[in-house]
Formats: structure tokens, sequence, C-alpha cells
């Protein structure tokens, strides 16, 4: 009895086994597709991925491409050129050491028969030096070429400035006015012909727009005869007043006074005065130019001792009046 009711039991446990199969098997297949699904999803990104990353670099690198390449600009030749200086055996000109300012503790000059260094000796030029200066025609138009510090020594004028130099002495300005020593002690050696040099030098640094005048004294005051009040750094000007400036002769004593008196009667004043002298002055003039300046213009005065004659003392004293600055120049003579 026992054994039929498990045999009639029997066929419905078998019929039951299909069901969870048949299930199981539907599941996996699904959970199978879903995983192709995300990794055909994460190959389809990755390979967008490449192509956008390529496409960003390509715009990126054109991009900077574009940057190299800035329109307007060409290449320029640097090639230097060479100009060069024709001296005579006998004498030479070396560039003077950097002048100082009075506040500056003064360094002892250079012994006469020492030989040159960067901070010493100004030989005296040859006439054929002169003449090469004399002959050139370039005239820078803004800022002059004086190097340095070109706002050393400015005279507070209105208007446009510029700048030039003196035997290493920069200043700027609009007007400058030169005082030059022609006194029968510059015949030595070739010390005209240096000072001229440099005279002519520094008048060829000027800009073009400013103004110039020029004073030689000895006994008395002479000035290059062109000359009728404030002259025009312009190219022809320069040309004339610079001819005339060679046909100077030195005579007679040592007297800046007059020349003084003359500088301080121009209409404008100057801005700046570059002072030379090889000998001894007055020991009265330090006064005399005292009274002379104006009290409502500032007016600098740069002094140059010119070889081992001058009154370097008084010269200083010059430049500290003025709030200029002073230079030594040492003079050889030719052998």
């Amino acid at each position: 009895m026992v054994q039929g009711q498990h045999e009639r039991h029997s066929p419905q446990a078998d019929h039951s086994d299909p069901a969870p199969s048949g299930y199981v098997s539907t599941v996996w297949n699904l959970r199978c597709d879903i995983q192709d699904r995300w990794k055909r999803s994460v190959i389809i990104l990755l390979v967008l991925g490449a192509i956008l990353s390529i496409i960003i670099h390509i715009l990126i690198g054109a991009i900077l491409s574009g940057y190299g390449k800035s329109p307007g600009v060409r290449k320029v030749n640097s090639d230097s050129a060479i100009v060069e200086f024709a001296v005579s055996d006998s004498e030479s000109l070396t560039e003077s050491p950097k002048a100082t300012s009075l506040e500056e503790s003064d360094s002892a000059p250079a012994a006469l028969d020492s030989p040159l260094t960067a901070e010493s000796v100004l030989e005296a030029t040859s006439s054929s030096a002169s003449e090469l200066l004399a002959n050139q025609s370039q005239v820078p138009t803004l800022g002059g070429a004086g190097g340095g510090n070109l706002g050393s020594g400015m005279g507070g004028s209105g208007g446009a400035s510029g700048g030039t130099s003196f035997f290493g002495i920069s200043s700027q300005g609009s007007r400058f006015c030169y005082i030059m020593d022609i006194s029968a002690s510059m015949l030595q050696g070739t010390r005209l012909d240096a000072a001229i040099t440099e005279l002519v030098s520094s008048l060829r640094k000027l800009p073009n727009f400013s103004q110039f005048y020029v004073l030689f004294y000895s006994t008395d005051f002479t000035e290059p005869p062109s000359q009728h009040g404030w002259n025009t750094a312009r190219r022809s000007t320069l040309t004339r007043i610079i001819n005339e400036i060679h046909r100077v002769q030195a005579h007679g004593g040592t007297l800046p006074a007059p020349a003084f008196n003359k500088a301080m009667e121009l209409t404008p004043l100057p801005d700046v005065i570059f002072f030379l002298t090889d000998g001894q002055i007055p020991k009265s003039f330090i006064d005399e130019l005292r009274n002379m300046l104006p009290s409502g213009k500032r007016i600098v005065v740069h002094s140059v001792a010119f070889g081992s004659g001058a009154d370097i003392s008084q010269m200083k004293e010059i430049a500290k009046l003025t709030g200029g600055q002073y230079k030594e120049v040492k003079v050889q003579a030719s052998p």
C-alpha cells in the first residue's frame, strides 16, 4: 500500500525538474546579453574618446603653430659694420674715463707718464681725426647719443629735451652752451686739436631739435662769425658752425668771466654749460660766477680740467656750486 502511494507520487516529482532548469538558463542568457552590451558600450566609448583626443591635439597644434607665426616680423640682417678711424702714428685718442659727481669721492688722477688704462689718459688727437669728425654727416633725431646717465645735469627747462656728452660727462637739456679755453697754453702739443675734436663730437651727438651756443675765451671771448643767438642742431647749421670752429686760433690769457657773462645774457638761458680750461683761472672767478647765476633758473655747469696745468680745486668748486660734474682729463704731448 505504501509502495503504491510512492509510485503514484513519483511522476509528479519528475515533472517538476524542468521548471528550475529553464529559469536558470533564461537568467544566464540575460546576464550574458547585458555583459555583451556593456562591453560594446565600453569599446565604443574608448574609440570615441580616442578620436576626440586626436581631434583636440590637432586643434591645439594648429593654434600653437598660428601663434608662432606672428605677422609683420621679418628677419633682420645682424651683420655689423666696421668703421675705421685714421690717426697719425705719433698721436692717438682714447676714450675718456667716466665722470663722477662731486658727491662721490674723488680719485687721484693717473700720472702724466703712466700707460693708458680704462680710467686714466686722453691723448691729444691729430688734425686728421678732427677732419674725420668734421666730415661726418649723420645727425641723431631723438635722444642724442651721449650714453650713460642722461638724466644727470638736467636743466629743468620745458619742452622737448635731449642729451649729449662731453669728455665722458653725459647731460640732458634743451640748450647747451660750450665755453672753451683757447689761451696760448692750448698750443702745447695738440691740445687745441683734441679739445676741438671732442667739441665737434659732442655737437654731433645733439638731437636735431636741441640748441647750442659756442664761446671761446682767452683774455676776452670770441665766437663763430655766423653765430647770432642760439643755433639749432640741424645738419646744415652744424656743418657751417663746425667749419668755423676749425679756424679758431689759440692766444692770450685765461679769463673765462667775459664768456660766462655772455652766456648769462642769452635768451632763453642755457640749461647746461660745458666749461673747459687747461690753465689757472683767477681766484675771484668763483665769486663772480656765484653772482652771475640767476635766482629763478638752474644752470648746470660741468667743468673739465684739461691737462696738468688746470686749476683743479676751483674747477671742482664750480661744478659743486651748480650741481654739475667735474672731470680731469690728462693730456700727453706728442713725442
